[in-house]
């Protein structure tokens, strides 16, 4: 009898299995499609490592012993490295707002904890869900790291890191570690780019936080 109850059960047992392979998420091709691009992007347009860093500053801080009154051009710097797949982007502007505080319904992202020592700038990504008694199904985006070149109004990538959080509960959960990038006695920022889905819905919700050379941070 008790050998019979054990088979009846097994058929219970793959359907649970089955109906958890089935809850609803999306893939990080799905993401980075919802977010305007695609993972191409984030192939091609790639993060310096700290030696390449360093030899764009060399290099911007030749140009600007040349012309001190003028601007430096990244992409000009960028070209004579043969470092164009390198990603930059204007100092602390994005294709989205300062932060979107919330997507579906009760969902939002984050950055918490921040620190600025001698050499990096550190902050704690978290996913929010401001709902009592609800799971939202999936919070998941990139986290990016950027470095501001001197002479130049420009930030180079540092780090970008794929991060997703399935049935977010209430309150706030953080991310994986803090995250860390140099600031070389300069600006330095994180951005998050994200997507809430939950119920079949989509939103896209965005945060950047700056540190500052001279100990302040801010969104913008």
């Amino acid at each position: 009898m008790v050998i019979a109850l054990c088979f009846l059960a097994l058929p219970n047992l793959a359907s649970a299995e089955s109906n958890s392979l089935l809850e609803p998420s999306l893939s990080e091709t799905e993401v980075s499609k919802l977010l305007g691009g695609n993972l191409n992007d984030y192939e091609n347009l790639r993060p310096a490592t700290n030696e390449e860093f360093e030899q764009i500053v060399e290099k911007s801080l030749e140009k600007m012993d040349k012309n001190p009154n003028s601007e430096v051009d990244i992409n000009e710097v960028l070209s004579e490295l043969n470092l164009e797949n390198v990603e930059v982007k204007v100092k602390g502007e994005n294709d989205f707002p300062v932060f979107t505080p919330y997507g579906v319904g009760a969902g939002s992202i984050g950055l918490s904890n921040y620190s600025r020592n001698n050499t990096n700038f550190v902050a704690q990504p978290h996913v929010k869900n401001i709902l009592p008694f609800t799971v939202i199904d999936q919070i998941a985006g990139f986290i990016k790291g950027y470095s501001n070149v001197p002479g130049t109004n420009a930030c180079v990538l540092q780090f970008n890191s794929y991060f997703s959080e399935l049935k977010v509960p209430y309150g706030t959960t953080t991310v994986g570690v803090a995250k860390t990038v140099p600031h070389y006695n300069d600006d330095a920022e994180i951005t998050i780019d994200a997507i809430v889905y939950d119920g079949g819905a989509t939103k896209a919700v965005y945060y950047r936080a700056i540190s500052h050379k001279n100990g302040t941070f801010s969104n913008y």
